[in-house]
Parts: C-alpha cells; structure tokens; sequence
C-alpha cells in the first residue's frame, strides 16, 4: 500500500436541480484510486448548507459516502489543502488561477466523454502545478466503475435467445420514458426468464405500482449507483445515458440505446453506429410495439457481434488514463476489488 493519503476534494455548486453525474462521477474516481492502491480521502466540497440542497443530490450523496463541509463560496479552501481538487461542473465565469491552491492539481470536469446541451463533447482540463494545462476527452477518458474488468472476466455468455431483461435509463428523472417502456413491453414480459427495471432516482411509490400493473413479472429496483453488477448479468439491456451504454460495452452486454433528450441524439447515434448497441431515437418517437420487434429481430449472430464489438470500443481504462495524467503511480492492483472507501471526516 501506498505511504501517502491522497487528498482529493471534490467542489460544486450546491445547487436545486443539479446533475447527478458529477456524485456519480466522484464516487467511481474515489473507488478507482482504492483499486488502484492509492489511499485517497474524498470529501465533497459544496458552496452552501445542506438545507438548500436538492433532496434527491443529497440522497445520492449520502448513498456514495461523500462527506461534506461548506464554504462561503467556491473560491473557498475547505479546511485542509489537498492533493487534487476536482471542479465539475466549473462556474460560469470562474477563471481556473482562482480555485488553485499552493501544491494542488484542478482537474476541471471529471469527464472528456460528456456532451454539453448541443450535443458537443466536453473535454476534461488538468491544471498541473507547474503551470500546463493537459485536455483530455472521448472513450478514453470516461470514468466508470472499476469494478467493470472483473465482471466481465466472470460474465457467462449470454442466453440465447435472451432470457434476462435489464431496463435501466440512468440516475435522472425518466418517469415518462419508463412507462413507455413498460407498456412497448408487456407483451413480450413472459419471453423472458428475469426482467430486471431500474428506475431513476425520482422514483415514487405510485410510480413503481405503475410500472409493476404493467409489468408484473418484473423486478422494479428503485434506483441503482452502481448498476454493473445487473448489467453483467442481463443477456441484454435496455438503456439510456453516455456512462450506462458504455459500461454495457465494456461488459459485452448487447444494448437497445434509447434517447431522453434531444442533446442526447446525435451522441447516442454516433456511439451506437460503432457496434455495441442498437440506438432506438428519442423514446417520444417510438412507434407502437417497435422496441418489441427490435428484440425480436435480433439474431444469435447480431448478439455475438454486439457483445464482441464492445469492449473493443471502451476497454474501461479511463481511470487508468486520468491517473496517468494526474501523474499519480498506482502500485500493483490488488488481487481483489473492494469498495471500501476511506473517507475524510472533520
């Protein structure tokens, strides 16, 4: 094990209606560094008390054990100085010199791989201490959960026909798109051995009795932040967001990719036209019954060819990349991954 704690802090905006991307973002960077034998304390930095937070920010929050301690504003230092400070999303009109402190690399955006509200990728800025700037984006520096490589070496091939359903749109707030789903697929539910429906974050008790009329074989799991585990065991999934469709890919999982914003559809067709998935539209264009028939269309050979095709297209490395960056050395892995994450406490 590494002698030295790395120290990273984690800095937004507390905000209501915020994205719950850069929690989810955060999380999978602190399980990273501990997979990656750097002992690393998170601590989420935020630029307000916890009462004018979004309750369903701070639920996630609290699920992904972010500490937390607040600041008059984001040029705040927080009680201790640390190693890398991360900044994502960066305020409007916030030069970078302001939020660096003596000894400390800003990483500004997590994430080169997202796209912003025209659709245009996004790229990951890295202010190193002395002085340069690094910028990363694409596959490469997408940052999921670490876990992945090693559910993949223990995925059994897939059933086919597919026999397990996974239905998962992300964290965000879908409730339209689900139902729609669901109704899409209730006439094949009986086709398949296990439907596994993950709804967002939102999710209310009406809504999952809703979801279960509709689809009374499956399983409605209110919420997932780490979703791999299900994807690595459905045969196929039915999925929407930049993160989920590309651990299907790293797992092999074969994805019918559905859009639930229009920023999202060129993105979504562009990732889906290299081969690991199927992209679907926006959900609101769906014609009656045609998730169905795409299900039914596809062949043992099209499976195969999906499930090979990805994780040619994302090997799950981002980690890896943006450590390298950090100029951060891990030490040898350790033979198994563990969630546990040290955390800082004030």
């Amino acid at each position: 094990m590494s002698s030295h704690s790395f120290e990273v802090h984690f800095r937004t905006a507390a905000r209501r209606g915020g994205s719950l991307g850069p929690a989810l973002r955060t999380a999978a960077l602190a399980d990273g560094m501990q997979h990656a034998d750097l002992p690393v304390r998170t601590t989420l930095v935020a630029s307000a008390p916890p009462e004018v937070h979004d309750l369903l920010y701070m639920r996630v929050r609290n699920l992904v054990a972010l500490p937390e301690e607040f600041v008059s504003d984001l040029d705040g230092h927080g009680s201790s100085v640390p190693d890398v400070v991360i900044v994502d999303p960066m305020p409007p009109g916030t030069p970078a010199h302001s939020l660096i402190q003596a000894g400390t690399i800003l990483v500004e955006r997590l994430d080169g791989a997202m796209c912003d509200d025209d659709g245009q990728p996004m790229a990951c800025r890295i202010h190193r201490r002395d002085g340069s700037v690094r910028v990363i984006s694409g596959e490469a520096s997408m940052l999921l959960d670490p876990a992945l490589p090693q559910l993949r070496a223990q995925r059994k091939p897939s059933g086919r026909p597919p026999r397990e359903l996974l239905i998962l749109l992300g964290a965000g707030a879908h409730p339209v798109a689900e139902l729609r789903i669901a109704e899409e697929l209730a006439p094949l539910a009986k086709t398949f051995e296990r439907i596994d429906f993950v709804t967002g974050f939102h999710s209310t008790t009406a809504h999952r009795r809703q979801l279960e009329r509709l689809l009374p074989t499956a399983r409605i799991i209110p919420g997932a932040l780490r979703p791999a585990a299900l994807l690595a065991r459905a045969d196929i999934a039915i999925v929407a967001g930049a993160a989920v469709v590309r651990e299907a890919a790293v797992l092999g999982t074969p994805a019918l990719l559905l859009s639930c914003a229009d920023k999202d559809l060129s993105a979504d067709a562009a990732f889906a036209a290299r081969g690991s998935a199927l992209h679907c539209g926006h959900f609101e264009a769906l014609y009656p019954r045609k998730l169905a028939q795409l299900l039914r269309s596809l062949s043992e050979d099209d499976l195969a060819r999906m499930a090979a095709r990805g994780p040619e297209i994302n090997a799950g490395n981002g980690l890896v990349t943006l450590l390298r960056e950090l100029r951060l050395q891990p030490a040898t892995k350790p033979a198994k991954f563990s969630r546990k994450v040290s955390i800082a406490t004030n």
